[in-house]
């Protein structure tokens, strides 16, 4: 059975390289709408931080960090 003339392994990275592509894509879609979620002046009015830069920097990092546990827990 199998696809005509392609290797699993062939199959395999392709497969692999997809679901890499994908991976990225949906992380900088998810940063993206972070970012813009940031800007929001509901956002900035209902939090009111004294430092957004601080808060800017700290939500990105958790979404790095809870990006790379999660890729980890797959793994």
């Amino acid at each position: 059975m199998g696809l005509p003339g392609i290797s699993l392994g062939a199959f395999r990275e392709y497969l692999f390289g997809y679901c890499i592509c994908t991976a990225g894509l949906l992380f900088a879609y998810d940063t993206g709408v972070v970012g813009g979620i940031l800007e929001f002046k509901s956002h900035v009015d209902d939090f009111s931080y004294k430092d957004q830069t601080t808060v800017n920097a700290v939500m990105v990092s958790l979404q790095s960090v809870g990006a790379f546990l999660s890729a980890l827990g797959i793994f």
